[in-house]
Parts: structure tokens; C-alpha cells; sequence
């Protein structure tokens, strides 16, 4: 409202200011106009096209009152389209505004992890935290685990070894799809590396295979693996 208001305050002000019916040379209240319009974030084409139309003119070319008023209304509806596709954009992707744990909590297939991530109490740091790229196992890669261990990792005093697991699964910084294919090997918030490798167009982390790829989120990004991967065992004596 603010905006529509000073657009028509403006018109209101160089209305006074022609009393011929004539626009005067680009002044202050054009300036006010112009400012409104050319907002950051709009196409170059779109804010010179609408500058160009306030430029200082000989008399003779000055454009009628009314015939300015149609070229601003046509500039003001390019400019709320514009803005209007961008909101879009960016709501259109559905799970940028959510975090990491909220994604994996709406999105089905990872009841499991989120149950671990729970018990862990690495809520919060998944939630706050990062950015992090998180290798999210579904339930049936949970399900592929030796009988029993599941339920063992999910036990209390067993809750180092759990997230131990979980942040084997967890790379510090949000990377893509993209850029993870460059990649050989990444160190995880566990301390250990994760091999990486691309082999006939799929990507494999330590063996498992990556079905789905960069679910953006609030504070990092997900990629859904078909199995859980266990950090490397200490070697006896370390």
C-alpha cells in the first residue's frame, strides 16, 4: 500500500506541476518514481525501459500527461509480475524454508532416522546447526541391518555408538549433487572419510547407492541413500 500510495502522490504532484498538460524534464518527483521502480532485483531491461521514459525531452516530444500515466501502469504491472514469478521461485521449492530434521519429518520413507536422530539428541544440532549435507539412509536401508541392532543402537547406554553412526552420515557445508560427483572422498562431522564414487552415471558413499539428490533445506541439504554406513572400526591398540 505504501508503494501504490507514493506512485499516485507522485501523479498527484506533477499533475499540479503541468499546468499545460505536459510533463516538465526529469525532477524530483520522477526521481521518487524512479526509486520506486527500480528496486534491486529487477531486470536491467525492465528499469531501463522504464528510466528511458522519464529522460528530459525537447518540448516538443514531451509526452502528454495521460499517455505517461498508461507507460507507468504498464511498467508498475511488468514490475508486480516480476516480483510476483520470484515469490514463486521460491516457494516453489517446498522444502528450503525447513530444516533438515522438519524435512526428514514430512517427507515419508525416514521415520527411523528421525527416531535415531531423536535418541542421538542431535535434533537441535540438525535443526540449527550447519550448513550440512546429510547422506539420510530410508527405513528399508534401516531395515537391511543385521536383526536386532537396530533396536541395540536405540538403546541409551549405547548412545555414543548411535551418534557415532548418525554423524558418519553428516559432511559439513551444503554440498550439491553436483559438486559431490567431483568429489573422491569427504570428511564427515565423525571425523572419518566417506568414499565417494561415480560409477555408470550412479553415485555410491561408502557402497551405498544415492537414489534422490539435493532436497534443499534451511540449513543444508539432503541426499537419500539406500543403505546405513558404518564408520570404520578402530584398529586394535588405537
Amino acid at each position: 500500500m505504501f508503494f501504490l500510495g507514493r506512485f499516485t502522490d507522485s501523479w498527484a504532484n506533477l499533475e499540479k506541476s503541468c499546468p499545460q498538460r505536459r510533463l516538465p524534464c526529469y525532477n524530483n518527483d520522477l526521481a521518487v518514481m524512479h526509486r520506486s521502480f527500480t528496486s534491486p532485483g529487477m531486470p536491467p531491461a525492465f528499469a531501463a525501459m522504464i528510466k528511458a521514459s522519464w529522460v528530459c525531452r525537447e518540448p516538443e516530444h514531451f509526452l502528454k500527461v495521460e499517455e505517461m500515466k498508461y507507460v507507468q501502469a504498464l511498467a508498475m504491472t511488468l514490475v508486480v509480475a516480476f516480483s510476483f514469478g520470484i515469490q514463486n521461485v521460491q516457494a516453489g521449492c517446498g522444502t528450503c524454508d525447513k530444516s533438515i530434521v522438519e524435512n526428514a519429518s514430512n517427507i515419508e520413507g525416514f521415520k527411523t532416522l528421525v527416531a535415531a536422530v531423536k535418541a542421538a539428541d542431535l535434533v537441535d544440532t540438525l535443526s540449527k546447526g550447519g550448513p550440512f549435507t546429510v547422506f539420510a539412509p530410508t527405513d528399508e536401508a534401516f531395515a537391511k541391518l543385521p536383526e536386532g541392532t537396530l533396536e541395540e543402537l536405540l538403546k541409551p547406554e549405547n548412545k555414543d555408538k548411535l551418534v557415532s553412526i548418525l554423524t558418519y552420515h553428516v559432511v559439513p557445508g551444503a554440498v550439491m549433487a553436483k559438486d559431490v560427483v567431483k568429489l573422491e572422498r569427504a570428511k564427515t562431522v565423525q571425523g572419518k572419510n566417506v568414499r565417494i564414487k561415480v560409477d555408470g552415471g550412479k553415485v555410491k558413499v561408502n557402497g551405498a547407492n544415492v537414489v534422490k539428490t539435493d532436497v534443499k533445506s534451511l540449513n543444508g541439504v539432503i541426499h537419500v541413500i539406500d543403505k546405513v554406513i558404518l564408520p570404520p572400526e578402530k584398529k586394535a591398540g588405537n
